[in-house]
């Protein structure tokens, strides 16, 4: 295997990102970055690689190319205070959802009045007038056709002082109750590679990079870390300082955002061999993850392993391990991959795909209580028409929100989040004329139609990947997603 930036939720083919590391706006104006040296990355790993028809599902796959590295240490995390937070927000209860605003949820509210803040404050004015009116009235009414006269011992003066007084107290109190409400980060997300992790970074090109992701309301972000090589070791070691200078510059562009150290693991696909089964494996996943949140200061890890097939057990076991060696307070995520090809589902399934590759509703249930965040990668289909693929990413969309709904409290706290893929062609599994944003988009919303209170689960759209989006697709994903919710 050659040394390059793993891809995030697509084949391990010899996927590069851009080596200028530059993000046009999207309004024509330019960000500011000067031409960059072609990037000699280590591997970031591919995620999402597809089945082939016939046997078991790896066997015709490419070669993989990795990339990737891990950072110097700080054992204090500033962040973790805001990650404890939040999760014990969500473990409080969220209703029949998450406890994020739902910002995927574009349909009618079912039996529920949704009042206008503005007309609730309107009626409320009116009635106290209304009834100072009416206060007024009476009074009036009362001393005229009373013989005795009350004088208070006060004046208008002090009166209005007083009231003054009072008003500046409560404008006090409600500030700083504002101030202290945790910053919820916006819905969306990216995966970035060793363009933003691997290279010295200053502060100009970090501003520009968080400002793009407030404007497309993206606030999670997964940053390339490193990948676990056959001889468990972990690729682009001494590239791990330069982790820990990006997030630190990260965290004072964008401090509200959520950082997931992305850390992958080739499994049982072509060059690599099944291993998760090796506790040996899974113990050097668990405390590199430590690794990531503790000493780079990432709010939690990202978890790509692939491939990972129907209730494997082992998988299971690996979570369970990071998810102890990090420990409640911090954020675990995973990329799983989509039901490829399920059977008697009524929509379009992918030639090349062996029939029945899913995970059962069970098995997509145990990983749900084991994490915070379930990353579906809902590309690399194999489909030819465009029509199909929307339909095939609706179902992806419904599935596992459906799966996930049925654990009731149990699942509070974990939240879906829909890949959908930016990256130029990768054929079979892969054609941008038919998965692109604006017909992944489209699967999203009608999924989101059709799951009804499932749809609660859905957080929102990932992008795959940040150094593969191009100036249209930006535009594409803003006009058909971010401004429509």
């Amino acid at each position: 295997m050659d040394e390059q930036t793993p891809l995030g939720g697509t084949p391990y083919d010899d996927i590069d990102p851009p080596s200028d590391g530059s993000y046009a706006e999207d309004d024509g104006s330019e960000v500011f970055q000067e031409p960059r040296e072609p990037l000699d990355l280590e591997a970031t790993p591919p995620t999402g690689v597809t089945p082939i028809s016939g046997t078991s599902a790896v066997d015709h796959l490419s070669d993989l190319d990795f990339t990737p590295p891990p950072a110097d240490s700080e054992a204090d995390n500033p962040n973790r205070g805001r990650a404890r937070e939040r999760i014990a927000r969500r473990k409080q209860g969220r209703g029949s959802g998450s406890s994020y605003p739902s910002p995927v949820r574009n349909t009618p509210p079912r039996e529920r009045t949704v009042r206008d803040p503005a007309s609730i404050v309107t009626r409320g004015i009116s009635s106290a007038r209304s009834a100072a009116k009416v206060a007024r009235s009476s009074s009036r009414r009362e001393s005229t056709s009373s013989d005795v006269a009350f004088k208070l011992p006060f004046n208008r003066s002090t009166l209005l002082i007083g009231g003054g007084a009072a008003f500046v107290a409560l404008i006090v109190i409600l500030l700083g109750i504002w101030r202290n409400r945790p910053i919820e980060a916006m819905p969306n997300a990216l995966w970035i590679g060793t363009e933003w992790t691997y290279e010295e970074r200053n502060t100009q090109e970090i501003f520009a990079l968080t400002e793009r992701l407030k404007r497309h309301k993206i606030g999670v972000v997964y940053a390339w870390v490193s990948w676990l090589q056959v001889d468990l070791t972990w690729r682009g070691e001494q590239s791990f300082p330069n982790i820990q200078n990006f997030v630190s510059l990260f965290r004072e562009q964008y401090p509200e955002a959520v950082l997931y150290a992305w850390i992958s693991l080739p499994n049982d696909t072509a060059g690599v061999p099944y291993r998760i089964d090796n506790p040996l494996v899974q113990d050097a996943v668990a405390v590199f993850s430590q690794r990531a949140v503790e000493e780079f200061g990432f709010d939690g890890v990202m978890l790509n392993i692939e491939q990972v097939w129907n209730n494997d057990q082992n998988y299971l076991a690996t979570l369970r391990a990071v998810r102890q060696a990090i420990g409640s307070e911090s954020l675990l995520a995973v990329a799983v991959p989509p039901d490829w090809s399920p059977i008697g589902a009524g929509i379009p399934v992918p030639p090349l795909i062996v029939p029945g590759t899913v995970w059962e509703g069970d098995y997509k249930r145990s990983v749900a209580l084991l994490v915070d965040q379930i990353m579906v990668m809902a590309y690399n289909s194999g489909l030819s028409v465009p029509g199909d693929y929307t339909l095939w990413t609706a179902y992806q969309v419904q599935t596992f929100a459906e799966a996930i709904a049925e654990l009731g409290a149990g699942a509070l706290g974990t939240e879906i989040m829909i890949g959908i893929p930016t990256y130029g062609a990768e054929p079979p599994g892969h054609d941008p004329v038919v998965e692109n944003v604006i017909t992944a988009v489209e699967g999203v919303k009608l999924a989101v139609e059709q799951s009804e209170d499932a749809a609660d689960f859905v957080r929102g759209i990932a992008l795959y990947a940040g150094w593969e989006t191009d100036d249209q697709e930006w535009t594409d994903f803003m006009n058909s997603w971010v401004r429509s919710q």
